[in-house]
């Protein structure tokens, strides 16, 4: 069932923030949606009502034209190539905004039709920095169906992360999240890293799961149907926090930032000022 939709006029579209975002690396983020119809099980941002900001990038261009060069994130909070993108274009305008302006962007999603903006992210990337992180949660394609039912398979990210690559855009993959008991045996996570790299990516991120109280009863129904034997293993682990322990977790980085180095791939987010150098030592 889709998500239900309000249009909407903003006065601000641009988040900035006091650091780099510690996954995705960018200052600025600028979303065309607030909520997401991806249906994603582990996202607290399903069922809720998707926002379109329907002026969001004339508001953008207003708030870019005083700010010094960086990174805008879009895919934030929402997948900015949702099935509504289709129709809104509003990811696509906001897209027109940084090519004229000449910033840099990371976008986030797990949509194929990021390839509609191809030629877009190309002429961003001759100005600055254009890259685009798929995110997977598995290399199964029947477990991504079952966690992100309206999200293309594994395969076809990978398909349009090799497609964006061969044109000279920035890929990379983000493991994200990581579920345990699901999706953090190494067997798993190594298929993704050679995948990434079979695929041109030219990094590796990763974030676990975490469990704030309004996805909670959601992800625990969902374990209900389809994991009933890892519920206690998931309160063990999460407890009343909602997010997984420092011993948990510090394996399972370790284990993916090592798989990723073997593969010569790099464990950061790309960053535009970097990516420009590499260019230009090309030439």
């Amino acid at each position: 069932m889709s998500a239900p939709t309000k249009e909407q006029k903003v006065k601000s579209v641009l988040t900035v923030y006091r650091n780099r975002d510690p996954v995705y690396g960018y200052r600025y983020v600028a979303d065309p949606y607030s909520g997401c119809s991806q249906g994603c099980t582990y996202c607290p941002q399903q069922d809720q009502t998707v926002e379109i900001s329907i002026n969001a990038a004339e508001v953008l261009s207003r708030q870019l034209a005083k700010k010094p060069r960086e990174t805008v994130g879009i895919g934030d909070k929402c997948d900015p190539y949702m099935t509504l993108e289709k129709h809104y274009l509003i990811t696509h305008d906001l897209l027109q905004v940084l090519v004229v302006q000449g910033f840099p962007v990371h976008i986030v999603t797990r949509s194929t039709l990021v390839l509609r903006d191809r030629k877009i992210l190309q002429e961003i990337a001759t100005k600055s920095m254009a890259a685009v992180t798929f995110k997977f949660c598995s290399p199964s394609i029947s477990v991504a169906k079952h966690l992100e039912p309206n999200a293309p398979s594994p395969i076809k990210r990978f398909s349009a992360l090799s497609s964006l690559a061969s044109k000279g855009i920035t890929c990379g993959i983000s493991i994200s999240p990581i579920l345990p008991f699901i999706g953090d045996d190494q067997k798993s996570l190594k298929q993704l890293v050679l995948a990434a790299k079979e695929s041109g990516a030219s990094y590796v991120l990763r974030a676990p799961l975490t469990l704030p109280s309004k996805l909670d009863k959601v992800f625990y129904a969902f374990l209900e149907k389809n994991y009933r034997e890892l519920i206690q293993p998931y309160r063990f682990l999460y407890g009343k926090e909602g997010r997984v322990p420092e011993s948990y977790w510090r394996p399972i980085d370790e284990m993916i930032e090592t798989l990723a180095r073997e593969q010569g791939l790099c464990t950061e987010a790309p960053y535009w000022t970097e990516v420009q150098s590499k260019q230009l030592s090309l030439f």
